[in-house]
């Protein structure tokens, strides 16, 4: 399985938000995603304990799951490959964008036979 938080965020967004380095590739609080990430994902980059995480994955016969802590105003976007090819990437659940902080659990009720690659993707305002 393969998380990634895609994301894009100005060093002065960053900044004026959370106080820290504000360098999109810093590492303020040394959890090993970037403060672009961190920013993208919602999550805290002065805080160790606040990261983005995927939890639970489990597949069931035909059906595959996976959990995160949702963000408030984020979208989260299951996607399949079976390749993990630059463009092969195809979102196969979608939740939110989120009205308040919760889990998020998304699922693939389709998963192919052999082997597929699942990230998650995070858009938000």
């Amino acid at each position: 399985m393969t998380i990634r938080a895609v994301v894009s965020a100005s060093p002065e967004e960053t900044f004026t938000i959370f106080s820290c380095n504000s360098s999109d590739a810093f590492d303020f609080d040394k959890d090993g995603l970037s403060n672009a990430q961190e920013y993208a994902t919602a999550t805290n980059p002065t805080s160790p304990g606040d990261y983005f995480k995927a939890t639970n994955p489990t597949r069931n016969a035909n059906t595959f799951s996976v959990s995160t802590a949702g963000k408030a105003g984020r979208t989260y976007l299951l996607e399949r490959s079976t390749t993990m090819a630059l463009n092969s990437w195809t979102t196969v659940a979608t939740q939110g964008p989120l009205g308040s902080d919760a889990t998020v659990t998304l699922s693939d009720a389709a998963t192919p036979g052999d082997a597929a690659f699942y990230r998650i993707r995070v858009t938000g305002p």
